[in-house]
């Protein structure tokens, strides 16, 4: 079994928030046993009330970095920011219109390393328009060829909005 879909089954155990759960059941439903994911694999119909919240990611190499693509960014997670973000290219966007924005790339680095999905629920740790006590997030790799992440998915949940 594929090393990522382990992680997925894992994470789905611990997850704190019904989104997530929902949005963990949905990824590993569309997880092959033995590789990634492919980028057609994601259908819109099977991730029902989780649009508002999801961020797809392009990954692009280049010769000297890996960049990220925020390609769609879902309606709520852009609100609440109160950031259009789609795509746009992550390091392009400045500390001061994102504070942490720094954070966001390197989780997305470490997917991109592992190609192991990325777990994190705490304090959040970009600025948001809104305070909250606690963030839930999960970004969850996929590839086109079964192994070289190349897009990334994930979900945002704040607590006390959802």
């Amino acid at each position: 079994m594929h090393p990522n879909l382990l992680r997925l089954r894992e994470l789905h155990t611990s997850a704190r928030n019904d989104l997530m759960r929902r949005f963990l059941e949905a990824a590993i439903a569309m997880h092959p046993a033995d590789r990634l994911p492919p980028r057609d694999a994601l259908r819109p119909e099977a991730w029902p009330g989780l649009l508002p919240h999801l961020a797809f990611t392009k990954v692009e190499r280049q010769e000297d970095r890996v960049r990220f693509r925020l390609a769609v960014v879902g309606q709520v997670t852009g609100d609440t920011l109160g950031l259009k973000l789609n795509n746009r290219y992550m390091d392009e966007i400045e500390e001061s219109e994102m504070h942490g924005i720094n954070y966001s790339i390197e989780d997305r680095a470490s997917v991109v390393a592992s190609g192991l999905a990325y777990y994190r629920y705490g304090p959040p740790r970009l600025k948001y328009k809104a305070d909250f006590a606690r963030i839930e997030l999960c970004h969850t790799p996929m590839a086109d060829d079964g192994a070289t992440v190349n897009h990334i998915l994930s979900l945002t949940v704040f607590e006390g909005l959802t």
